[in-house]
């Protein structure tokens, strides 16, 4: 074995058992990310099993028989227009995204939202109140479903929060995660 080998070997094993956790993602990687950058281009969704792959969002009735009650990982977002926004907000359960909102700084404009049910992207709607009523935890309304993201201030994690989806019956689900604004 060379010289140069045992030098290296500490620094890759260090490389691969590092569980350091990710950096905050910036303002400009979040508009990358859900389109709002000029120089991204979309980049092409990879479809999960039984998922379809999808383009663009939907402003409409989620389809046929989907589920409302079990939102599903976001994926690739980058067509979903959402609007101008002086921000935006992410609902995850661990690393699973399932909701992304945004709104201007203007507290006369509703803000957007975004979903993923039945493989189909759902774009809802918010109640005006601009990007702080989004950052406070807000409800959102689709055809045949709302959400309502809450959280939850009484811990030492500032980001734990609360997402109900509620179906036109009342049927609610619930879900524990993290509501992380920039």
């Amino acid at each position: 074995m060379s010289w140069r080998a045992i030098i290296l070997m500490p620094a890759i094993g260090l490389a691969a058992c590092n569980d350091a956790p990710a950096e905050p993602e910036t303002v400009d990687e979040f508009a990358a990310r859900v389109g709002t950058a000029t120089s991204a281009a979309p980049a092409e969704q990879a479809a999960t099993p039984g998922q379809a792959v999808v383009t663009s969002a939907v402003e409409g009735a989620p389809a046929p028989q989907t589920n409302v009650l079990a939102p599903e990982k976001l994926g690739n977002i980058a067509d979903v227009d959402l609007g101008p926004r002086a921000g935006g907000c992410t609902f995850a359960t661990g690393s699973t995204e399932m909701l992304i909102a945004a709104a201007p700084e203007d507290r006369s404009i509703p803000g957007k939202a975004v979903v993923r049910l039945g493989g189909q992207l759902l774009v809802l709607d918010a109640p005006p109140g601009g990007y702080n009523l989004i950052k406070s935890g807000t409800g959102f309304q689709g055809e045949g479903f709302a959400v309502s993201v809450a959280r939850n201030d009484s811990g030492a994690d500032s980001d734990a929060a609360r997402m109900t989806v509620t179906d036109d019956n009342g049927q609610q689900n619930i879900f524990d995660g993290r509501w992380v604004c920039s």
